[in-house]
């Protein structure tokens, strides 16, 4: 687990509330990321995304951003989560603060901005890809939310993009 995404909470001690970017996944799970490592959200148009030949998941391709080409990613391929594989379904597009590395991630839906103390779920159902965490918040009582690791994902992508090259 990364110790800088809960950054130890103990069980006798609440968790610290920390601001995310509240995620909907296409099976209606809720996902979040920390909102520190997010520079922007806007929509994307699935036309403007230039695919290039021999890619392969997580990445989709690159696109032109206000003028800046990014690589762009499907957050649930780089989190192994199976959908499916229509890239029209993506509506939104998250671009990371980390300038250096130009990362965009397509999800499904962004539905705002949260304060959350999360906790980790104990005795998760199933393992979870790398990425995730499962964790329970008090804001949302008997739900799991899914804590998306930024690093992890910006290293899948990475990893993925110089595969590739």
């Amino acid at each position: 687990m990364n110790d800088s995404l809960l950054e130890h909470p103990s069980l006798e001690t609440e968790a610290p509330e920390q601001s995310y970017l509240r995620i909907l996944l296409s099976n209606q799970a809720t996902a979040v990321m920390p909102v520190h490592v997010v520079k922007e959200v806007g929509v994307l148009d699935p036309n403007v995304i230039t695919r290039l030949p021999g890619i392969s998941p997580p990445l989709m391709g690159l696109i032109n951003y206000r003028n800046r080409i990014y690589w762009l990613a499907d957050l649930e391929s780089v989190c192994c989560i199976d959908s499916e594989a229509d890239p029209q379904r993506h509506a939104t597009l998250i671009i990371l603060a980390k300038e250096e590395h130009r990362l965009a991630l397509a999800v499904s839906q962004v539905r705002g901005r949260v304060s959350l103390a999360l906790v980790p779920a104990d005795g998760a159902s199933e393992p979870l890809p790398q990425p995730m965490v499962a964790c329970h918040a008090s804001q949302f009582p008997g739900q799991v939310i899914y804590a998306i690791d930024p690093d992890l994902v910006l290293h899948r992508c990475l990893d993925q993009s110089q595969s590739e090259d």
